[in-house]
């Protein structure tokens, strides 16, 4: 491709590592950043997750959203969050959103008993359906904290820009471009996806904090990969 003389730019979606690393290997300057646009849905009007799943106003919500697979990482958080002592896990609840993925239905479904009995303080609600845009921005909007601490992935997510335009802090994968991400623009706490202890700690650190210091520059984050960016850079072509 890059003996293409016509070729002006190649576009890569949020990953400045990767921009820098193709073009120290490969001598070019054509490699170009292109922010993942965050879009803006409107709500669903009436949904109240909290009265819905009769979720008491003492807990915080732990939101994991979308394709419920292996790299979602749900069997870690229950194993992070069921070692949390009983008065923490009173005050918790896992809210988990998203069609289950076949093969990950069996894994999970024994993650999920194991929680229960070894924490039954704590409040687990699973949604397993596909969920519509609208309600994906309630869910979003009312929960406390947003899991993004994937395992084996490590491209851009457009949960990362939700959570950011509703201002919600989220627990990150040290890895790959959410890692990188939450880092440059402080939107939360980085772990390691595939240790429980590090998801434990994460979130007990937003479980004893009423008012948090992430996200810091989500508005920023936001601004930067906004859908007028997303074009601009495109007609900069």
């Amino acid at each position: 491709m890059l003996r293409n003389r016509q070729l002006k730019k190649v576009f890569i979606f949020n990953d400045r590592e990767t921009i820098k690393t193709m073009t120290e290997t490969l001598g070019s300057k054509v490699f170009t950043y292109l922010p993942d646009p965050v879009y803006n849905y409107p709500m669903r009007d009436g949904l109240e997750i909290r009265e819905k799943y009769k979720i008491d106003a003492s807990r915080k919500i732990l939101l994991a959203f979308g394709m419920i697979d292996r790299k979602k990482n749900v069997v870690n958080l229950l194993r992070g969050l069921q070692e949390l002592s009983a008065g923490e896990a009173a005050n918790t609840c896992l809210l988990v959103v998203g069609k289950v993925f076949h093969e990950y239905e069996a894994p999970l479904a024994e993650a999920l008993a194991e929680a229960k009995k070894a924490r039954p303080e704590l409040q687990i609600v699973m949604e397993s359906r596909f969920v519509d845009d609208d309600e994906m921005e309630s869910f979003v909007n009312q929960c406390d904290v947003v899991s993004l601490a994937y395992i084996n992935f490590y491209s851009s997510s457009g949960v990362m820009g939700i959570a950011s335009r509703h201002n919600k802090p989220i627990i990150a994968t040290k890895f790959g471009v959410v890692g990188d991400l939450t880092s440059q623009y402080q939107l939360g706490v980085a772990v390691d996806g595939h240790k429980p202890e590090e998801i434990k700690e994460a979130f007990r650190y937003f479980l004893h904090q009423s008012k948090t210091e992430f996200p810091k520059r989500a508005a920023q984050f936001v601004a930067d990969h906004s859908s007028e960016a997303f074009i601009k850079t495109l007609l900069e072509l």
